[in-house]
């Protein structure tokens, strides 16, 4: 709901949809309360796969901008990166999120075709690539799971458990994925 509410003039893909906040109130004498903890899937993701680099990456308060000055080498600051270097910030902001659970490169180019109909595969591929050397810890945790689930059937939750188990072997953004989420 959050996401489909925005609007942005250049975003086709979003078309005229109408703003689905404005679609919920409250009664009478109540509020609706929203809460939003910065970046948690990643800070999930940074537990979970025991992954330095990216706890580096958060303390700095800005992944993404974290990840625009060491992948294309930028002496910016994180907020000058913000203000100053927008494509290039929003271009690792959705080649780390693409790359989050190890989707493959195409898989990861359609993700990012998604948000921008003329970003390159040429780029997906340099981010992807700039991901896995950052985050290596990361890529190791979705081989990992990946053989855990082989060996046992089921994903699980790191917090409260939550299984879901599998009738055949899904591919390994799926068992990287389901952890993190339900955790």
């Amino acid at each position: 709901i959050m996401n489909l509410s925005e609007k942005k003039d250049a975003d086709i893909l979003r078309g005229d949809l109408p703003n689905v906040r404005s679609m919920y109130c409250a009664r009478p004498g109540y509020v609706i309360v929203h809460a939003d903890y910065s970046q948690q899937e990643l800070r999930v993701m940074e537990a979970v796969a025991s992954d330095d680099a990216l706890a580096t990456a958060l303390a700095c308060g800005d992944v993404y901008s974290y990840d625009a000055k060491e992948w294309f080498e930028l002496p910016d600051s994180y907020e000058a990166i913000k203000k100053e270097k927008k494509e290039i910030r929003k271009a690792c902001k959705m080649g780390h999120l693409a790359s989050q659970y190890g989707a493959g490169l195409f898989a990861r180019h359609a993700q990012m075709l998604m948000q921008d109909l003329n970003f390159q595969y040429d780029m997906t591929r340099r981010i992807a690539r700039q991901f896995e050397r950052t985050y290596h810890r990361t890529v190791s945790y979705w081989d990992e799971e990946q053989k855990r689930v082989e060996a046992c059937g089921y994903s699980e939750g790191r917090i409260l458990g939550g299984r879901l188990y599998y009738p055949a072997m899904p591919d390994r953004s799926k068992t990287a994925n389901f952890p993190i989420q339900r955790t």
